[in-house]
């Protein structure tokens, strides 16, 4: 199976292991929710970094937004990064970027249909030596895509927006084309069931109960009470 894992931390219970995964079966998408101080930023820049240690560039193609703008430009000379965004000022050039992630997907759907293949473990079965990469899509502070414009241009940039982010939930699967989504707070956003539902992994850390409720019902009694670096997952 063509898939993406690296190890991210114990269990505080067993101190066994605990892996992220990103494949066509079982695991599709992630979410990481968590204020400032808990730890967030260091685990997305340990899931990264992990899979760029572990996976070479025919197996992993990485696009990274960073709305706060501080952490993402250290990828940026690595081969296996497509894309880096560290303004969120341009919405215009966040909807360029994500363009380009529709158009991948929709090269990879084209492909598939050549090659008479269901998805992308199909594919790189069929072709070990021309495999084609896993996507990971890694947004931080990504509670800037959601937000809610009533008017103008911004209004016609966020509709497109959230069409890319929903095709990309749905149909990324078989694509080999994952996202990991992070922010530290959910208000004045609108997230789609879409989204919702095609997320298999979701990374609690200490958030607001509102928050916290609103991703995984009724989760905020034991992330209110969460201690930096540590997640509920």
């Amino acid at each position: 199976m063509s898939e993406l894992s690296v190890t991210i931390g114990l269990d505080v219970n067993d101190k066994h292991p605990v892996t992220i995964r990103f494949n066509s079966k079982d695991y599709i998408h992630g979410f990481i929710l968590g204020q400032s101080g808990s730890g967030k930023s260091v685990l997305i820049n340990n899931i990264i970094s992990s899979l760029i240690l572990k996976y070479s560039p025919e197996d992993l193609m990485l696009y990274l937004m960073d709305f706060k703008g501080v952490e993402f430009n250290r990828y940026r000379g690595e081969k296996h990064t497509k894309a880096v965004l560290v303004d969120n000022s341009d919405r215009q050039m966040t909807l360029e970027v994500l363009r380009e992630l529709r158009d991948e997907n929709k090269r990879r759907i084209k492909l598939w249909q050549q090659e008479s293949v269901n998805n992308i473990d199909g594919y790189n079965t069929k072709h070990p030596s021309n495999r084609v990469p896993q996507v990971l899509f890694v947004a931080d502070e990504g509670q800037v895509m959601f937000k809610e414009y009533t008017s103008g241009t911004e209004r016609v940039i966020q509709q497109e927006i959230s069409e890319i982010l929903n095709t990309i939930a749905t149909q990324g699967r078989s694509q080999g084309i994952h996202m990991l989504l992070a922010t530290q707070q959910l208000d004045e956003t609108d997230i789609s069931g879409q989204i919702l539902k095609n997320l298999t992994e979701c990374f609690l850390m200490m958030s607001a109960p509102a928050d916290s409720d609103k991703l995984v019902p009724d989760s905020s009694d034991i992330t209110s009470k969460q201690m930096t670096g540590i997640a509920c997952y």
